[in-house]
């Protein structure tokens, strides 16, 4: 009696049989990140690629397409929520983070467009420009109970931003008078705003949402 053919025997059978167990263990994989944490398409299937190779990890890709369980729009919105409301991040550098991360140009800008409105990324930069103020020894507005005063807070001074505009108004009057060769015009308080103009956009706030808030703050 001839002996009865095992199926992937023969010829191209144990390749098959590799790349179905390749395949498999490639889903295998991705659904153990995703129920970790949410990926973008691209860079999930970077990861399969690189440890299962290309095959399989398109054919991983395509299994979780059939299922639904990869959605870059959603992917980017509740990645644009996270950085935004948690972080303390803008718009601009959101989006920057999430085309690196494989998202689609249009589709990034679309999610980043409905977490941030103008009025909640200004609120948001204003919260970051009082931290980074308070971190400079001064505050982003009139101090309780000694407006346009110096105080003492924890031992070290504060200084109201109203103080320092003025601060700086003067100095700029002084330099003036004093000539272009006079350093007296380079108060402290310019300098805190040239600082806190970096710090915002290397938040990734938008260059005139920082200008103005800087215009009216400092």
């Amino acid at each position: 009696m001839p002996p009865s053919k095992r199926v992937g025997s023969g010829p191209g059978g144990n390749e098959v049989d590799d790349a179905a167990s390749r395949a498999a263990a490639a889903l295998e994989a991705a659904l153990a990140t995703l129920a970790r944490r949410p990926s973008s398409a691209a860079r999930l299937r970077g990861r399969l690629i690189e440890k299962f190779g290309e095959e399989a990890a398109e054919r991983a890709m395509a299994r979780l397409g059939e299922l639904d369980l990869v959605d870059d729009g959603a992917y980017a919105e509740a990645y644009a929520r996270r950085r935004f409301e948690t972080g303390g991040y803008g718009s601009v550098r959101i989006e920057k983070e999430l085309v690196e991360r494989g998202i689609e140009s249009a589709v990034a800008h679309a999610a980043v467009s409905e977490v941030i409105d103008s009025a909640s990324e200004r609120e948001r930069a204003s919260v970051q420009l009082e931290r980074f103020m308070r971190s400079r020894g001064m505050t982003a507005g009139p101090s309780a109970g000694a407006t346009g005063q110096e105080r003492e807070t924890g031992g070290s001074v504060v200084v109201s931003l109203d103080e320092a505009r003025a601060r700086r108004e003067a100095g700029l009057g002084r330099k003036g008078a004093a000539g272009e060769g006079s350093t007296d015009g380079q108060t402290r308080g310019d300098r805190v705003r040239a600082a806190a103009y970096r710090h915002l956009l290397d938040r990734g706030f938008p260059e005139s949402l920082v200008c103005d808030l800087l215009d009216v703050s400092l």
